[in-house]
């Protein structure tokens, strides 16, 4: 069993070599072992484990080390060796699929998804596409196949979409509510889907090197995690359900996000509004857990904008109950969570409601400007081999 080493002044990365019937059994005995050297088990993520300011992060058979100097960094490489063979490959690089840069030791973090992204574009033709400056057309309403639409190859659909939806997931939120979108016709998909398939990958050839950068030097009023929660009421054509979305940003990027179809059929805006903020408070909550498992001693007021007044009057005057009994439960979870000081709720114009971007397609104009706003730029850091 080889585990492969690299290391930076800040993080290391661990990679496990082993045939794939022996992935568990090698996780089983990677996790006793970094347990056996005083590290705590998140409560949060199994994944992560803490000792003290080394955070460990373990996904399958690949493992990262992160911590504040390179001599605490080689001293778990020292105990690990012990039970397994490790070489230093460097400073990391790549790591599921993303692309990781970093300005100097002590500098901003910077990840794009560059490689992939050109890999997945050779893989389907598309490196030589024309470019686009949206990830959709916004005249261009999806919908279920109709009998005089043509069929298409539903292989062929549903291995761009899964390889859209990897980008999506992992790091480019611009392009997830219509992989969102796309992802529901998987299941007989027509040419006009495969269509859109194809002008979402269009779009990422015209912007390959979009990416995130944390910065080194932010602003403390925005160093913990904040959230965004926003709707788009009654937008799917066929069962007219609500497209909910969410993003937390923290020192300057976009950490965590999601784009999806709420389950429920809202009677109003207000109610679609409401789950999403819902979902959007679930999200801060389990940021703050995730945070004081990894630092115990932080502590802050998880805070969720919304820019639906009446939805912000809901959770603070609690009014329009005749209207929402069906949703109760969500009701009663966040009246809870408000009354009890876990979260926060802040009312933001919609013109200042950062989560639009995963509800609804936007022009050319209001797009780019949601990802400037979102500090998701080109990152400058030399040319990728794909």
């Amino acid at each position: 069993m080889l585990l492969l080493l690299t290391l930076t002044p800040m993080s290391a990365k661990l990679s496990i070599v082993s045939s794939r019937p022996a992935i568990t059994l090698t996780m089983l005995n990677t996790t006793t072992a970094i347990m056996s050297f005083c590290f705590n088990q998140s409560t949060e993520d199994d994944n992560i484990y803490t000792n003290g300011s080394i955070i460990v992060a373990i996904y399958v058979d690949d493992l990262l080390v992160l911590a504040p100097t390179l001599q605490e960094v080689d001293s778990l490489h020292e105990e690990l060796n012990n039970d397994f063979t490790i070489r230093n490959l460097g400073s990391v690089k790549r790591f599921l699929s993303l692309d990781i840069h970093r300005n100097g030791d002590l500098g901003d973090i910077s990840i794009t998804q560059t490689t992939y992204i050109k890999r997945m574009l050779k893989k389907y033709g598309m490196d030589d596409a024309n470019p686009v400056n949206t990830p959709c057309q916004r005249s261009v309403i999806l919908h279920k196949r109709l009998d005089d639409e043509e069929p298409a190859d539903e292989t062929e659909y549903r291995s761009i979409v899964g390889s859209l939806q990897h980008a999506a997931i992992m790091l480019r939120f611009d392009i997830a509510y219509t992989t969102s979108q796309l992802a529901q016709y998987l299941s007989n998909p027509s040419t006009i889907h495969l269509s859109a398939a194809k002008h979402v990958m269009r779009y990422l050839r015209s912007y390959p090197d979009l990416g995130v950068t944390y910065s080194s030097n932010a602003d403390s009023s925005i160093t913990f995690p904040t959230v965004y929660a926003d709707a788009s009421y009654a937008s799917d054509p066929d069962d007219r359900k609500s497209t909910m979305g969410w993003l937390t940003v923290y020192n300057g990027g976009v950490i965590s996000h999601s784009s999806k179809k709420q389950d429920l059929i809202a009677l109003s805006t207000m109610e679609s509004e409401y789950a999403a903020l819902c979902e959007g408070i679930r999200e801060a909550i389990f940021q703050f857990k995730l945070s004081q498992s990894l630092i115990p001693s932080i502590y802050y007021l998880p805070i969720v904008y919304t820019d639906s007044k009446p939805a912000f009057d809901h959770v603070k005057n609690n009014v329009y109950h005749a209207r929402t009994k069906h949703f109760d439960i969500k009701l009663s979870y966040v009246r809870q969570a408000y009354n009890n000081g876990n979260i926060d709720v802040i009312h933001v114009p919609s013109e200042s409601q950062l989560a639009d971007i995963l509800t609804k397609p936007l022009s050319s104009n209001k797009h780019h400007e949601a990802l400037s706003f979102l500090n998701f730029s080109v990152v400058n850091s030399g040319n990728y081999d794909a």
